[in-house]
């Protein structure tokens, strides 16, 4: 099917005494959660055209195209930010 690599999984469980569970995984383009198909579950997910990727179905992750790589990125430069402000207001340059 030609999946992207490291998006998609595979779960099994085993429990003494029970049958073994297994099912497909894949994790949300836009906040890298776990979730786990379950056909027939009923559950609505959602799937990002800008990403081609599925979503978790979250309405945070539904309402708007932020990929989980940009949203580190940003909090890297924010945090790049504050550190460089600090080295200002101590007065220690580089």
């Amino acid at each position: 099917m030609g999946l992207p690599p490291g998006k998609y999984g595979y779960l099994t469980i085993m429990e003494p005494g029970k049958s073994m569970i297994e099912r497909d995984t894949y994790l949300c383009a836009h906040c890298q959660l776990l979730c786990i198909v379950q056909p027939g579950s009923g559950t609505t997910r959602g799937y990002c055209f800008r990403c081609q990727a599925p979503l978790c179905g979250r309405a945070p992750c539904n309402q708007r195209c932020i990929p989980f790589e940009a949203k580190m990125e940003a909090q890297e430069g924010r945090r790049r930010f504050w550190k460089q402000m600090e080295l200002t207001l101590t007065g220690e340059a580089r």
